[in-house]
């Protein structure tokens, strides 16, 4: 298990990269398509119905976003960006999954 946190928010992986997550989610960093709050742990996807069907390895929250890493190394984020949070130079918001495609993470090519 992986456990990310934000500043009023919690993102989890469970064994089988399912990731869950729950807190604060105004900005849309919960990942559920809502901006509104979960007290309770919230299945943001599994494996085979979000993230391109692979697994989620890793999880890192900011303080109004999140982004995780699939099995075969897809980056994807959600939430507020602004400051380039995302790697962009514009501002946004959203709840909405976002994939930036395979990169090379840790000197892994894609």
């Amino acid at each position: 298990m992986l456990v990310a946190c934000g500043e009023n928010f919690t993102a989890v992986v469970m064994e089988k990269g399912d990731l869950w997550s729950f807190g604060k989610g105004a900005s849309g960093q919960l990942g559920l398509w809502s901006d509104a709050d979960q007290l309770l742990l919230a299945l943001v996807g599994v494996s085979d119905e979000v993230f391109d069907g692979e697994a989620v390895v890793m999880v890192a929250a900011g303080r109004d976003h999140t982004a995780c890493i699939t099995l075969k190394g897809t980056l994807w984020t959600w939430g507020m960006k602004i400051s380039a949070s995302w790697g962009m130079a514009t501002w946004s918001r959203g709840s909405a999954l976002h994939s930036w495609g395979r990169r090379c993470l840790a000197g892994r090519p894609p």
